[in-house]
């Protein structure tokens, strides 16, 4: 555990293993602690980075509105650490950075892993999305931040079965969630990608693989196929019983399928 400076902030960074880098963003709320065992399962053949995004958690900044400004600390870190060119793993926000990295920094990028970005959602919600991004606006007026963040979790990780994987989250992770509620409202306002255009993720000429969950919301799912349509050399793996937080319903999947990832050397 340690912190790289980067343009002004401190970022927090944990390092684990050896071998050919893998470099961990993590989704809207999250911080590098909510991996679960992913960090450490995949570093045992491999090197494996993990950190707190500018604001949120242990890298302290005022809440980020621009997702390009994530995409520049990611580029930068992968530089700094000496790490590049690195199998990229985003989750959800954290993918929409890991898409925009390929995209701006191709050279940093071995082969990507995406679990769920929600690509243009904005532009196609769902009646249930639609609810709940209005409902958490709201409360976030009327009783704050975390209490509007708390609503966003509970849609972006429900099942279509019915609960969701925020409610089944170690009470610490939940903790987590909620104390980065201005980050996570801040990152719902830069929006859903809009600014990386079909044209610029169709030039992604890395190795790609779309994670997807059978049981996430529609507008998640149709995300990931659009990303997938994008990029036909894409491959995608679907998670039975699983949903957004994909890396918790299904860890083993979710480690294979990055290890499969990871570009073999001779």
């Amino acid at each position: 555990m340690s912190s790289t400076h980067i343009d002004g902030v401190d970022l927090y960074v944990e390092e684990r293993g050896n071998g050919h880098p893998v470099l961990l963003i993590h989704g809207n709320g999250a911080t590098a602690g909510q991996w679960g065992t992913t960090a450490d399962d995949l570093a045992r053949s491999s090197r494996v980075i993990s950190y707190d995004r500018r604001g949120f958690g242990r890298s302290v900044h005022a809440p980020v509105k621009d997702f390009r400004r994530h995409t520049a600390d990611a580029a930068a870190l992968l530089l700094a650490l000496n790490a590049a060119p690195a199998t990229v793993v985003g989750w959800s926000g954290g993918g929409l950075v890991a898409l925009d990295l390929a995209i701006s920094h191709p050279q940093l990028v071995a082969s990507l892993v995406l679990e769920e970005p929600p690509l243009h959602a904005k532009r196609h919600m769902t009646m249930t999305m639609a609810r709940a991004m209005l409902k958490a606006q709201l409360l976030r007026r009327l009783r704050g931040a975390e209490v509007g963040a708390d609503v966003f979790f509970r849609w972006a990780s429900r099942y279509t079965t019915g609960g969701s994987a925020f409610d089944r989250f170690p009470p610490a992770w939940q903790a987590t969630l909620r104390a980065n509620g201005a980050a996570t409202m801040a990152e719902l306002d830069a929006g859903t990608g809009e600014y990386l255009s079909r044209k610029q993720i169709s030039a992604i000429n890395c190795p790609v693989t779309c994670l997807v969950g059978d049981l996430s919301d529609p507008a998640l799912v149709a995300a990931t196929r659009r990303i997938a349509a994008l990029l036909p050399h894409a491959r995608v793996v679907e998670a039975t019983g699983a949903g957004h937080a994909l890396h918790f319903d299904r860890p083993d999947l979710f480690v294979d399928t990055i290890t499969a990832a990871i570009p073999q050397v001779g």
